[in-house]
């Protein structure tokens, strides 16, 4: 099954590869995802329906998770947020906060659900401002 994954990712047919990486199981999903190298665990998650990306997130690893979450754009990110169902039994510490993130964020989901999506609107907000932002001079305090 993975072999036929990886074919259609290197013969760069990728409707093909979201119809098949779309119809398995989440949990094969997020496997084939953890296996395979970054770069294309990216563009296989990019792939991936909204309503299946977020369950599938759920299920990677963390180092998966973070290279993910440091490769998407400030909306991407909260797509994927908005769509994360997390039992309040299993919550997942997210972090968004190395240096060479435009913004920090921080949370434990589910909990902290609603203030991540509202810090990350007004980090959307923020940058929309900023005409000459330089990310060396930029006030790291708001």
């Amino acid at each position: 099954m993975f072999e036929q994954l990886t074919s259609l990712y290197e013969a760069k047919k990728y409707r093909a590869l979201k119809q098949a990486i779309n119809e398995l199981p989440v949990a094969d999903i997020a496997d084939y995802i953890n296996d395979i190298e970054n770069e294309r665990s990216l563009v296989v998650f990019r792939l991936l329906d909204k309503d299946v990306a977020a369950d599938v997130f759920a299920s990677l690893d963390s180092e998966t998770q973070t290279f993910i979450i440091t490769a998407f754009s400030d909306r991407e990110l909260k797509v994927i947020i908005e769509h994360l169902e997390l039992p309040e039994t299993d919550p997942m510490v997210f972090r968004n906060n190395h240096v060479s993130n435009y913004i920090r964020l921080a949370a434990t989901l589910p909990r902290d659900k609603e203030k991540l999506l509202a810090d990350i609107d007004a980090s959307i907000r923020y940058l929309k401002q900023q005409k000459n932002w330089d990310i060396y001079n930029h006030d790291w305090s708001k």
